[in-house]
Order: structure tokens, then C-alpha cells, then sequence
């Protein structure tokens, strides 16, 4: 079995994965839009798996809707501090303009301009979280690395191959999520 014939059995299986290890840590306390998230995380993950540009929107606007998901659940429990908002914002405009403006599609400028904008304000959230120092340290991990999963897509896309960028894809994407929801769940373990 190559890498592509693992990733297409394997991908699909990650998001219930972690919907499962959330449910089973806590059912008491655990929040239905934890699920929502990750539903359209395992939707976008079904839709990337397929070619072609409309395969890629949906995957896309599916993975915006667990963006802004998570942000939701992240600002449940968050003061607003300036800290983490220049870093990711200039990174998201580095990348959004700098990197890759010549080179996405002018018909996929705006959904790909937005939704670097829902990653970053996922990011952004996770980083303004009032929680404990494992969660809080966990969840804004997370959500780096799915930054950074979805910047390698972007390049492996619109730019150049990136050499293994499915592994380095699964990887990033794999562990970020998997750090977010452990950070949800340390969230809701007793002090």
C-alpha cells in the first residue's frame, strides 16, 4: 500500500476518531459544537479527497465553517488581548499577498482570501483563550499547525509541488487537530 492509498482509507476515519476520544473524555461537559467542527472538518476532508475545482471550493467552504466553529467555541471563553493578533496577521497577509497573489486563479482569489481569513481568526481566538496553561497551550498549537497544514496545501496548489506535501499535509492537519480537541478536553478536566 503507497502513501495515496493510505491517505485516501485513513483520512476519512480521523475526524470521527477525534469526535469519539471528545465524547468518550467527558460526555457531561462536552459542547455540540465541538461536533459541528469537526462534521465539517470531516466533510472538507471527504471533498479534498476528489479533483478539481469545485471538489476544492466545497472542501474549502467546509473547512470555513469549522474555522469559524471553532472560533465560536474558542471566544466562549476568551478576553480580547493584542498579542497574538500582528503575528498571525502578518502572516496571513504575507502569505495571502505576497506569496501567493500572482499565483491563485483570479476566480478563487476571494473564497481562498477568505477563508485565510477564517484560519487566521481561528488562530487568533485560540490565542485570546482564558483556560488553563496545558489547554490554552494545546489548543493555540493546534491551531498553528493547521495554519500551517492548510499553508502547505496552498503552496502544493497554487505554487509549486511541495516534496511529500501529503505527509507533511496529515501530519500538520493530523496533530493540530488532534492538540485542539485535547485542549478542549483538558479544558473540562477538573482543576
Amino acid at each position: 500500500m503507497d502513501i495515496s492509498e493510505l491517505k485516501q482509507f485513513t483520512k476519512p476515519l480521523l475526524m470521527p476518531l477525534l469526535a469519539y476520544i471528545y465524547y468518550r473524555a467527558d460526555k457531561s461537559k462536552t459542547h455540540k459544537s465541538v461536533f459541528i467542527a469537526l462534521l465539517f472538518a470531516w466533510l472538507g476532508d471527504i471533498f479534498l479527497m476528489f479533483s478539481g475545482q469545485n471538489f476544492f471550493l466545497l472542501g474549502l467552504s467546509a473547512f470555513l465553517i469549522g474555522h469559524l466553529t471553532y472560533s465560536y467555541i474558542f471566544s466562549q471563553n476568551s478576553k480580547f488581548r493584542l498579542i497574538g493578533l500582528p503575528p498571525i496577521t502578518a502572516y496571513a497577509l504575507m502569505f495571502s499577498i505576497l506569496i501567493l497573489q500572482d499565483a491563485i486563479p483570479s476566480e478563487m482569489r476571494i473564497p481562498v482570501y477568505i477563508y485565510i481569513g477564517a484560519i487566521s481568526l481561528m488562530t487568533f481566538m485560540a490565542s485570546t483563550r482564558i483556560a488553563k496553561p496545558e489547554s490554552y497551550g494545546l489548543v493555540l498549537s493546534g491551531s498553528v499547525l493547521f495554519m500551517l497544514s492548510d499553508s502547505i496545501i496552498a503552496l502544493d496548489v497554487f505554487m509549486h509541488k511541495v516534496a511529500h506535501a501529503p505527509v507533511w499535509v496529515m501530519s500538520t492537519y493530523g496533530l493540530g487537530q488532534f492538540l485542539i480537541i485535547m485542549g478542549l478536553v483538558e479544558e473540562n478536566e477538573p482543576a
